[in-house]
This record gives C-alpha cells, structure tokens and sequence, in this order.
C-alpha cells in the first residue's frame, strides 16, 4: 500500500526514491505538506 502511494509522489517531486524502504522529502514535498496543513516534525497533538 505504501508503495502505491509512493509512486505518485516521486512522479510530483515530492519525495526522491532512495534505495528500498528508504525515500527523502524534497522542498516541494515540504511545501506542499505545510500548505495542506501538516504539523511538521512536531506530531500529532
């Protein structure tokens, strides 16, 4: 399931593939996270 939510977002630039389970998030992913609402490093409240 991951992985097909994975795909999408390496295809947006949102995350750069790494090597198996690991990925980064790129400044257009964080963007995009912060815009829809995210929390950030800080969690759930």
């Amino acid at each position: 399931m991951v992985q097909q939510a994975r795909k999408p977002m390496i295809s947006e630039g949102w995350i750069e593939a790494k090597n198996g389970r690991f990925w980064k998030i790129t400044d257009a992913g964080r963007k995009a996270a912060e815009k829809a609402g995210g929390k950030g490093a800080g969690g759930r409240k």
